[in-house]
């Protein structure tokens, strides 16, 4: 049986259950907007394999156009043991060929966030959070080894104080994947963004992310990995700054027709977690159109 909450924050949720399809519509907008304008792009010289399209779902510079569609839901959150919902595009990917030699990669993420309270007398909030993307330079030949270095940029579009500081936010990004076989890649993403305002205030970015790749193909498309989203907010006290997730995740491509797509789910435990009332475990789904390079 789950925890008591008060009366008015159990029609605060019933509220927001009503509110969701119009935040999720908003949302999928966007996404369905740059859909007609990536399926209008050239296709692939040759016919890839299952297998290397779910090798290039988690390649963060792949000349693939990707876009991820995901839900996460982040369980026991908040002073109510609630679940915090995430309806995002998540690091959806749009190359550009400079030259011969070079590609201009833009990752971009945003997501609409359903946010428990974390005090208790607090209401839930929802809202879009802080648009990012990521520029990546990245060299367009590679043998097994591509990587890619750029700025990263957060843009104030936080729609609510709960689900992001609605502020520019700016700073350094470096992504590689090495493809040692036909079966393994191995990689990494890593950023720092920081923000005007008092060193540890309310009114200050300064987080770090170090997301670790790993994913073993086997079968016809099915892929067994991890991509854990380890994290720390520099402006808060030492002991509430770094979330460490541990999980795992398990993928499929396959085709409709002639779109090429991925379905994963992704399940972590917060091994480390900034403070009582986070989160303490997740799972995501995560559906990912890809289109020609």
């Amino acid at each position: 049986m789950g925890p008591w909450m008060p009366r008015r924050h159990q029609q605060t949720d019933l509220d927001l259950v009503r509110r969701l399809p119009y935040g999720f519509a908003a949302l999928l907008i966007g996404l369905m907007t740059a859909l007609w304008n990536t399926q209008a792009r050239a296709q692939p010289a040759r016919e890839e394999t299952n297998a290397e399209y779910e090798a290039e779902t988690v390649n963060p510079v792949t000349h693939f156009y990707t876009m991820p569609l995901r839900y996460k839901a982040s369980f026991e959150d908040g002073f109510y043991n609630a679940t915090a919902s995430y309806f995002q595009l998540n690091n959806a990917v749009t190359p550009f060929r400079l030259d011969e030699d070079w590609f201009l990669i833009a990752r971009s993420s945003g997501s609409y966030v359903l946010q428990p309270p974390k005090k208790q007398g607090e209401s839930w909030g929802d809202g879009f959070n802080n648009f990012q993307t990521t520029l990546f330079l990245s060299p367009a030949r590679g043998d097994r080894f591509f990587w890619g270095a750029g700025p990263v940029i957060s843009l104030p579009t936080a729609t609510n104080t709960a689900t992001g500081q609605n502020k520019w936010a700016l700073g350094p990004s470096f992504a590689f994947v090495w493809r040692g076989s036909d079966e393994w890649t191995i990689g990494l993403v890593t950023n720092n963004v920081w923000s005007g305002g008092t060193p540890q205030g309310n009114d200050t970015t300064n987080s770090f992310l170090l997301n670790p790749i790993a994913s073993y193909r086997f079968g016809d498309g099915w892929s067994l990995g991890t991509s854990p989203n380890i994290t720390s907010n520099w402006a808060s006290k030492s002991d509430k700054r770094w979330t460490v997730p541990l999980g795992g995740a398990l993928g499929k491509a396959f085709k409709i027709g002639s779109q090429p797509m991925s379905i994963k789910y992704e399940s972590y435990y917060n091994v480390i977690r900034p403070g009582d009332h986070a989160s303490i475990w997740g799972a995501q789904l995560t559906l990912t159109l890809l289109f020609g390079r």
